[in-house]
């Protein structure tokens, strides 16, 4: 479904006021914990950003591994800007 299975989420830069997330890190725990056979979702990267509603440490709470290195990932989200 995904490629490689590695799934990136982008620290989101253009606009100062941006929180949102395309992925909350409830999200990211049931793709990571229903299994790779049935999601695709091997492992989930985030890029580390002080502005997101989420912390990165709640990330971190579901397995997911902060990195501001998105090179691994055969899909990366992120918010579209306006």
């Amino acid at each position: 479904m995904l490629g490689n299975g590695v799934v990136g989420i982008l620290s989101e830069s253009v606009n100062k006021w941006e929180r949102r997330v395309p992925l909350a890190s409830s999200h990211c725990a049931r793709l990571l914990h229903s299994g790779s056979a049935k999601t695709g979702v091997d492992r989930i990267i985030v890029q580390p950003s002080t502005k997101r509603i989420h912390h990165d440490s709640l990330y971190e709470d579901v397995g997911c591994q902060i990195s501001d290195d998105l090179s691994e990932c055969g899909l990366i989200l992120g918010i579209k800007q306006p």
